[in-house]
């Protein structure tokens, strides 16, 4: 398993089926539709399609986005847990 390195931050786990019910149940718990919660990330609804479809991985930028529009703290419920950048990344 290797970490992801994301705006600063160190991932700890790489996107498991679980991570997308998580995001599936967070968007729900919201009430964000695919189109709203593509617009506020910045991107296309296919591309959001897509990785709910689990077609498409999620990208570090992606996680970063979603840090960044919804905070950390729902980024951290939906994704896993962050670690400070200075611990070593795996390769």
């Amino acid at each position: 398993m290797s970490a992801q390195l994301c705006g600063g931050l160190v991932w700890d786990e790489v996107l498991t089926m679980g991570d997308l019910e998580n995001l599936r149940n967070w968007l729900m718990m919201q009430g964000l539709t695919v189109s709203e919660f593509a617009t506020e990330m910045g991107f296309s609804c296919n591309y959001i399609y897509m990785i709910l479809a689990g077609n498409r991985r999620i990208t570090d930028s992606f996680r970063w986005k979603f840090a960044t529009r919804f905070g950390m703290n729902e980024a951290i419920k939906v994704f896993g847990n962050c670690v400070r950048e200075d611990r070593p990344v795996s390769a």
